[in-house]
């Protein structure tokens, strides 16, 4: 007997650590994706999370992460891009999920600005751990990682 299962996935945006849990419409896709240093930051924040999952649905709980499982589906947006069957825990102590960078690339006028701001606090405490130019933050993450760079975040993420 085969089980369904149905995925609720929420727009979230308050001070909460969860970070871009957002539902944008495909409307609001831009044409001309965003390639800039806040997009470099989500990509190396996101290369150095640890897999798991969050209880970012539950509003009235206290956020809560568990590495190392992952969830038994995946969301899809509006225009079609499909997400990992995990959530992520940044370095920072925030919770994303795969389609961060995506947003950031392609929805970046349609997130709020409460969520915006938490974008703000990401690229400033990689800013303060990698105070080099993003070429060398690059090096350095693929270095001590002993594995491609762009080759983890492939992991996570497709290229457009």
């Amino acid at each position: 007997m085969f089980e369904s299962y149905i995925f609720i996935f929420m727009h979230r945006s308050d001070t909460s650590p969860f970070l871009l849990y957002i539902e944008p419409s495909k409307e609001e896709k831009s044409a001309n994706p965003a390639d800039d240093e806040i997009t470099q930051i989500m990509r190396i924040a996101l290369s150095e999370a640890k897999t798991g999952i969050s209880n970012y649905t539950e509003t009235e709980q206290p956020p809560h992460f568990t590495k190392g499982i992952g969830y038994k589906g995946y969301h899809t947006t509006d225009c079609g891009k499909s997400s990992t069957g995990n959530d992520y825990l940044l370095e920072n102590g925030m919770i994303t999920n795969s389609l961060c960078v995506y947003y950031l690339q392609y929805y970046r006028n349609s997130i709020p600005e409460q969520e915006m701001e938490k974008v703000n606090r990401l690229v400033v405490y990689y800013k303060e751990k990698y105070p080099e130019t993003l070429e060398m933050v690059f090096a350095k993450v693929e270095e001590n990682s002993g594995k491609d760079l762009k080759m983890r975040i492939g992991e996570y993420f497709d290229q457009e």
